[in-house]
């Protein structure tokens, strides 16, 4: 069944009288008990950020030093995948463009949807934020933001195996991030290895040309081992801490037991009116649309309105959507969230 349509105007200032049906939509989307929010690159380009599936300029100067390396055409996807890390010429384009995304996203202000995102959160019924996104906007907006972290086991003689491979397990024993950033920090560097991360702002020096140096953690471990006397081991380099395209993800794991356990919590507590959000985004990884079929299912399960919404300038291409949504709010994102609080109003948000 085809989704129904309400189009979004072009500006805020609509009379009253217009778009009555559009209004009390919104109106009813925000005065659902909990939202649970899933993010695309859409909602950052008012913000000054660049859209990862368009060619904008902001790409042709690294795209041009890609293409001239490679010796063929590079899309803006084919600069965010593996292979750009396999040369040495690749990879440092790569860290310097990651680099540079990070400088000018440290430069932004939150949208109107960003502020949006607080004020439920505030409000007590934002329950969750999947961003697709890597400039950390929502931890700026206020939002708790991260992948909750794999800590090393102890053993019962309260000792970390420091010498085997390390066991690592998941930690949930303090609060779950509010905003679960789904393809990584353009502001962080990791170890492929250890996983250790850090501010990539630790060494803008090295990155601002393309190279990053050994993981500090790592090489820690394998002079321990060579004071003991036994074989050493490489030490990778530290990456950028974005998930690439056809790169096995690093925190799959982890991801995956949040939207579990917001999935049980949804079946659990019988939230009828809870609505799922998808923000500015054309739902093209595999892996985004796993969560969103998942979710929209829990929640339909209880739902009596529409519940799983669609706000974007653009139909999915996928006609496996149509049967997903129950409402497409067609038009900007940030249209919505200016109406969304003028809608909602200071007793609900």
């Amino acid at each position: 069944m085809t989704p129904r349509t309400l189009v979004l105007p072009a500006r805020r200032d609509i009379q009253e009288s217009e778009y009555a049906e559009l209004r009390s939509e919104i109106q009813s989307i925000m005065t659902a008990p909990q939202m649970i929010m899933v993010c695309g690159a859409g909602t950052s380009i008012a913000a000054g950020l660049p859209g990862f599936t368009s060619s904008t300029e902001f790409f042709d100067e690294f795209r041009l030093e890609f293409e001239k390396i490679a010796n063929q055409k590079v899309t803006v996807k084919d600069m965010f995948t593996c292979r750009m890390l396999k040369e040495e010429a690749s990879r440092e384009v790569l860290i310097k463009l990651i680099y540079r995304l990070h400088e000018v996203s440290s430069r932004s202000q939150p949208t109107a949807f960003h502020r949006l995102l607080k004020r439920v959160d505030n409000a007590g019924r934002l329950a969750r934020v999947f961003t697709q996104n890597i400039d950390g906007i929502e931890r700026r907006s206020g939002l708790t933001s991260g992948i909750p972290k794999f800590v090393e086991k102890v053993t019962t003689d309260n000792k970390i195996h420091s010498d085997g491979p390390v066991k690592l397990a998941l930690d949930f024993n303090s609060d779950i991030p509010r905003c679960i950033p789904l393809h990584g920090s353009c502001h962080e560097v990791r170890c492929p290895l250890c996983y250790e991360h850090r501010s990539i702002e630790d060494y803008a020096s090295d990155a601002i040309r393309g190279a990053l140096p050994i993981c500090p953690r790592c090489s820690s471990r394998e002079i321990s081992r060579a004071e003991r006397g036994l074989r050493q081991r490489a030490v990778p380099c530290l990456l950028p801490a974005v998930v690439l395209y056809d790169e096995t993800h690093p925190h799959s794991e982890a991801i995956a037991e949040v939207v579990n356990r917001d999935i049980k919590q949804l079946q659990e507590g019988g939230r009828s009116r809870s609505v799922l959000l998808v923000c500015a985004t054309s739902i093209a990884i595999p892996g985004i649309q796993t969560i969103i079929q998942a979710m929209a299912k829990a929640i339909k399960e209880n739902a009596h309105s529409p519940s799983v919404i669609l706000i974007n300038d653009q139909e999915p291409k996928d006609r496996k959507w149509k049967t997903t949504f129950d409402l497409w709010l067609k038009g900007d994102i940030q249209i919505f969230a200016e109406l969304a609080e003028d809608c909602a109003g200071p007793t609900i948000l």
